[in-house]
């Protein structure tokens, strides 16, 4: 079917309404596009915005005194910008070419319908994943921080998370002990990979910070000196001097010297 260069610019304008109020929205003070759009950054929910996340789950994690990170926000900012801008430009070229493909109108109404559902969910599962992301970076320099008060240099970790028939096998080999799954695998912090997790390149050795993967239940904890797991996975106080990360990697609790 013909397109006509005014179709061309509506279906366009309309692609870049759903991104750009979507953009507005999560970014806040970060988004670099359009201002006309800046009624989308004063209306958007704050629970959805990344500066708003990593604020709070800092201020969570270390109090009202917490060290925020702008630049890091900025680059999370910048992260999402890049995905949104392939993914509407991906969404503007296939629609085009869907409807020069068609051949009736029917056909262009329902390949622009299937088009916009498959967008929509394509934001929702953004939302969600981003904002987990975020959390999670915010979360590792709250952990930096507090550990940071009690001169530890690299803290220990663990990824705590739900261990149930609906915990996926990457999560399960990454995050769980193999002896006793309710207990959380420890990791030094330097150790854990950041970025995003692919299943094809899957080594369960290289282990990446949660989420691992959309509505991934899992979230970085911190385990001071002197402290480990009960039976039930539970973090408790072993005896000073208890190295968790230590225990897991030789059998021995205490370096240099017996534990109790």
């Amino acid at each position: 079917m013909e397109i006509t260069p005014k179709l061309q610019d509506n279906i366009s304008k309309i692609i870049n309404d759903l991104f750009y109020s979507f953009e507005a929205k999560m970014l806040g003070v970060y988004f670099k596009g359009d201002r006309s759009y800046f009624k989308d950054v004063t209306d958007a929910d704050i629970e959805n915005n990344i500066e708003s996340i990593y604020r709070h789950t800092l201020a969570t994690l270390n109090g009202i005194r917490a060290e925020v990170d702008t630049e890091q926000i900025g680059l999370l900012a910048d992260i999402v910008h890049n995905f949104l801008e392939a993914k509407r430009l991906n969404a503007i070229n296939k629609i085009i070419a869907d409807v020069r493909g068609a051949q009736t109108e029917i056909e262009v109404k329902k390949m622009i319908k299937g088009t916009f559902a498959e967008l929509t969910n394509y934001i929702a599962l953004l939302t969600t994943t981003e904002t987990a992301k975020v959390r999670a970076y915010a979360t590792v320099e709250g952990v930096t921080q507090v550990a940071s008060s009690v001169n530890d240099s690299d803290p220990t970790c663990a990824i705590y998370g739900k261990w149930d028939e609906k915990t996926c096998k990457y999560c399960k080999a990454m995050y769980h002990s193999e002896d006793n799954p309710l207990i959380p695998r420890v990791h030094k912090l330097s150790e854990l990979h950041q970025g995003y997790f692919k299943a094809k390149e899957f080594n369960k050795d290289i282990i990446f910070l949660p989420p691992l993967h959309p509505r991934c239940r899992h979230n970085l904890t911190y385990i001071p000196n002197g402290y480990g797991f009960n039976e039930r996975g539970d973090i408790i106080f072993k005896e000073v001097g208890w190295d968790e990360h230590y225990f897991q990697k030789t059998g021995k609790g205490i370096k240099d010297g017996k534990s109790k």
